[in-house]
């Protein structure tokens, strides 16, 4: 799957399921960097966490800490409402 249709999926989910999923789990963001570049990761990172706290849900994101990462943990520390490093 793209990052282009989660969108579109998200918003059919919600619709389908009215609130019946109140988590969700990304494992793992490195996965999405080795295929896009930090801009579009930006972007989709912005959009999904916008879309749980529309959808009144609770998100869980994880993201190894290593190089190529480096670039979208500031990032994405600034959209989310705590970091958690293990």
């Amino acid at each position: 799957m793209t990052l282009t249709v989660v969108p579109w999926n998200s918003r059919r989910l919600y619709k389908e399921k009215k609130g019946k999923y109140g988590f969700l789990s990304l494992d793992s963001l490195n996965t999405l960097l080795v295929y896009n570049d930090t801009k579009v990761m930006e972007r989709f990172i912005h959009f999904l966490v916008n879309k749980l706290r529309l959808f009144k849900m609770r998100g869980l994101i994880m993201v190894i800490d290593e190089r190529k990462a480096a670039k979208i943990l500031p990032i994405l520390t600034q959209f989310c409402d705590k970091c958690v490093k293990i």
